[in-house]
């Protein structure tokens, strides 16, 4: 490593750290006394906050091999795609923040983005998920959130996320590991996934759809929401935005003994939904709702906080439910969580 540069946490991924850190210095966008500490929660890209006279600031590099237990593999380009849209928003998206993108190195795919005031640790700025699974349900935030989408979607796309590339890769983060691997998972499941799918590479017109719209990108930091991780960024369906956003709620509904119980993230869907007025086709953004679920369950990344077989079974039955509704909205929804009973996911 460059003499006076320096990682900081624990070995598992000090070397890939290290590597980062000695090309940032190579490369002149950082020091040679320059430190790197590694930000939780990446399993797409390696994300640290670099410290360099003074001054932080996050980088952030994708993975060819997501960090999850199954073999998933993934075009290292589409780093190109997070600063293009990065670059477009300018560090807003109507009333949240997004990361100002503060360079991007093409040869070597690693983005430097603006540091947002607590985002080492929990800190002042916890992202959404950690709020949400602790039962708070911040209204506001979950009301900005519906405010920042229907922006988001109504935005003419630009050329640099409207080609094939991005959709591509839509398709290989989150079309494939999540509804084609559910639908041969659940062979029972693969005819409404499959009509699923067709529905959403075939939507028009198409917006400009984040690709990963969940709680855990988005930090509260008591004044404005900040939205991250613009990978999955494309030209397509909004329905998948809310959709992914409602399915996320809707998991963390289902917890055994979640705090104050089903309420604070039904809440919060019913606040998202109240402000959202984009372009996304509601009965569909159901279905992938419950797509989305079955595939939090089945797919190659399941969540870590449905751990008993009765809320597994709950979910599934809800996912189930939502994916077969040609006419869901959110009132069918809350009365599908508040009345879940598990069942066979076999059945």
């Amino acid at each position: 490593m460059t003499g006076g540069a320096a990682v900081v946490g624990g070995r598992r991924d000090r070397t890939d750290l290290e590597r980062l850190l000695d090309t940032l210095i190579r490369k002149g966008w950082a020091g040679a006394g320059a430190s790197i500490t590694p930000l939780s929660g990446g399993v797409s890209s390696i994300v640290a906050v670099v410290s360099d006279a003074g001054a932080s600031w996050v980088v952030k590099t994708p993975r060819e091999q997501l960090d999850v237990s199954e073999e998933w593999h993934a075009d290292r380009s589409r780093g190109a795609n997070e600063a293009a849209i990065l670059r477009h928003l300018g560090g807003t998206l109507g009333p949240i923040r997004v990361p100002r993108l503060l360079f991007f190195d093409e040869e070597s795919v690693i983005l430097g983005e603006e540091l947002i005031s607590g985002a080492l640790g929990r800190g002042p700025a916890p992202t959404y998920r950690e709020e949400l699974l602790e039962g708070r349900s911040w209204i506001d935030v979950a009301s900005g959130l519906g405010v920042a989408a229907t922006a988001l979607h109504q935005m003419r796309p630009p050329a640099s996320v409207s080609g094939e590339h991005p959709r591509d890769l839509f398709e290989t983060l989150r079309l494939d590991p999540y509804f084609r691997v559910t639908a041969r998972r659940c062979p029972e499941l693969s005819d409404p996934l499959n009509a699923l799918i067709d529905e959403t590479i075939e939507a028009a017109p198409r917006s400009i759809v984040h690709g990963d719209f969940t709680p855990k990108n988005l930090l509260v930091t008591g004044e404005v929401p900040v939205l991250l991780d613009w990978e999955v960024v494309h030209a397509g369906d909004p329905a998948f935005d809310t959709g992914v956003f409602t399915a996320h709620l809707v998991l963390k509904a289902l917890r055994d003994q979640a705090p104050g119980g089903h309420e604070p993230p039904l809440a919060a869907a019913r606040a998202f939904w109240t402000s959202y007025r984009g372009p996304a086709n509601v009965p569909r953004s159901f279905r992938h709702a419950g797509a989305v679920v079955l595939a939090r369950l089945h797919g190659k990344s399941p969540v870590d906080y449905l751990v008993s077989p009765g809320a597994r079974q709950r979910a599934h039955s809800v996912g189930v439910a939502l994916l077969a509704s040609e006419h869901a909205d959110l009132d069918v929804l809350v009365q599908l969580v508040r009345t879940a009973q598990p069942m066979n996911p076999a059945s």
